[in-house]
């Protein structure tokens, strides 16, 4: 399977590193469109979140120059120092589809088992089929991915839990606060992050919940859903002298709460705490708030801790998603290989019928025209029952040259000699 992956995630990079490869939206589709004009992939999929970049491609005829695919990601942001750490992994063929398999579940997730890296492959998937990049491999394969991951989360206990970074940031929310009935919350972003945020506080009750947002009408929308009020996003760190929890879930090239913003608020709280939850990738907080005094951020990395606490949990589920796993790409592999083989099946078809053909063609003179045509019948029925087993073997074996060779020898076709004295 000619599919490649290429990228970095919390295991092999710090969110300093991974905030520099993070893409939006409309940044995937210029890069994956660009990559496709210039012939560096024939398909691509980006798929870019808070813990990982990690672009999935078939390489093109232009892939052999400059590094390849993973040279095209890491020029995208040349501040990223993968030549040097050696940050980029890469996957490829059954691999690749594989690695793919086991992020759709969530096992290579910085929170096992989580629930929201469905919706972003998803949402990676539209992408780069509105940016024209994705064909026919990619439309076999992610499919395959998302229906092994719901039968995962269906069947076993891998999503229980703690599943997703919001609902890491709630937990951690509330260390500091056991009851949100008397807090205040403002929730920046109304991306899918900052909507799993909102409903998760919003069943909280707390005494006010707010949501901002770049684009308005996003704000009112995820407003409505959850019962909340908007927030101006001009006046945003102008809520920080009041609020008790903020949580951050936008896509921003430099932190929209500053140092300067987070100071002056602090000295207005008069030593009231103040909870930051940073998801963001880049980095939505400047780090050096945690030195203010009164406010505890947590950001991404953070996560860290709490995703040791409840991996523990997971453990005993990971060996029967590994398993479906398994039984998914046996599947999804057995579908390539009956693929590959069609052009020797319909070779060997052709060849078969036209044996038929002039056999029958040659014994019409015995035959009255109602007797002919019911020889015609017989005779391709016949084909056709002893074709059937014969073929499904042959699809099941795949296009493998030295197989395919035999098989060619076997039914008496062309390019079929495996050596000269009849061996391999």
């Amino acid at each position: 399977m000619a599919l490649s992956v290429v990228g970095l995630s919390h295991h092999t990079a710090p969110v300093d590193v991974r905030e520099t490869l993070a893409f939006d939206p409309e940044e995937a589709a210029d890069f994956l469109a660009r990559g496709r004009r210039e012939e560096v992939w024939t398909e691509a999929m980006l798929l870019s979140t808070c813990n990982r970049t990690e672009l999935y491609a078939a390489p093109g005829p232009a892939a052999a120059g400059n590094g390849g695919v993973a040279g095209r990601l890491a020029a995208a942001r040349p501040a990223v120092r993968v030549d040097a750490e050696g940050l980029l992994y890469r996957a490829d063929g059954q691999g690749a589809v594989r690695h793919m398999v086991r992020v759709a579940c969530g096992l290579d997730s910085m929170i096992m088992g989580e629930s929201e890296i469905m919706g972003q492959m998803k949402e990676a998937h539209r992408i780069a089929r509105e940016a024209g990049t994705v064909g026919p491999m990619l439309d076999r394969v992610v499919p395959a991915a998302l229906r092994i991951s719901r039968r995962a989360r269906e069947e076993t206990g891998i999503h229980r839990g703690v599943t997703s970074v919001p609902a890491a940031a709630m937990a951690l929310a509330k260390r500091h606060f056991s009851d949100f009935r008397d807090k205040r919350v403002l929730v920046v972003g109304a991306g899918e992050a900052g909507r799993l945020s909102a409903k998760l506080f919003a069943g909280e009750r707390p005494r006010a919940l707010w949501i901002t947002n770049r684009t308005p009408g996003r704000a009112v929308d995820l407003a409505t859903e959850v019962h909340a009020a908007t927030w101006s996003w001009h006046c945003l760190e102008g809520a920080l002298a009041d609020v008790d929890v903020v949580l951050c879930a936008v896509r921003a090239e430099e932190p929209v709460l500053t140092l300067e913003g987070l100071r002056a608020a602090a000295r207005r709280r008069a030593g009231r705490m103040l909870v930051l939850l940073d998801i963001g990738v880049p980095r939505n907080v400047d780090p050096r708030a945690r030195d203010l005094e009164g406010v505890f951020l947590h950001d991404v990395d953070a996560l860290e801790r709490l995703v040791e606490q409840n991996r523990e949990k997971r453990l005993a589920e990971v060996a029967k998603v590994e398993a479906m796993i398994e039984e998914g790409m046996a599947r999804l592999l057995l579908g390539e290989e009956a693929r590959a083989a069609e052009p020797l099946v319909g070779e060997i078809r052709r060849s078969l019928e036209e044996i038929r053909v002039r056999e029958v063609e040659r014994s019409l003179k015995h035959f009255t025209p109602e007797q002919r045509e019911h020889l015609d019948r017989l005779t391709r029925s016949l084909l056709d029952k002893a074709f059937h087993s014969p073929m499904q073997a042959v699809r099941q074996m795949g296009a493998e040259a030295e197989r395919e060779s035999w098989i060619r020898r076997l039914f008496g076709l062309s390019r079929g000699e495996p050596g000269k004295d009849g061996r391999p």
